[in-house]
């Protein structure tokens, strides 16, 4: 399932369920924020009721303000860095994605975190 976002603005409000603030460069990685490289990496997203996620990411080099937003929600597989390559691919370098994975001892049946 891939939900597409829109704009960085649209997603701020779209964002609440995930916590997540996106700005060009600065992204939560827990409870005090950090930044990530541009390119494919990943980040830990703690500051949630539930569990610490694991997210990969693909962040442009050159990314506009305006760049849309992917989230990509993986499916049983579980793997969330392939679906994120999959997209980065894609999208090259127009667009930032996000895939969250959900555990299966954190989320064991799909409708758990979908």
């Amino acid at each position: 399932m891939v939900a597409w976002i829109g704009r960085r603005a649209a997603l701020r409000g779209g964002a609440a369920t995930l916590g997540l603030t996106l700005l060009p460069r600065t992204w939560a990685s827990g409870a005090e924020g950090g930044s990530i490289p541009p390119g494919r990496g990943r980040f830990f997203f703690g500051g949630w009721a539930g569990p610490a996620l694991t997210v990969e990411s693909f962040l442009p080099e050159w990314v506009r303000p305006d760049a849309p937003v992917v989230i990509v929600m993986h499916g049983v597989s579980r793997n969330a860095k392939g679906y994120c390559n999959a997209w980065a691919d894609a999208v090259a370098d127009g667009a930032v994605v996000v895939a969250p994975r959900f555990s299966v001892d954190a989320f064991p049946r799909g409708e758990d975190y979908q």
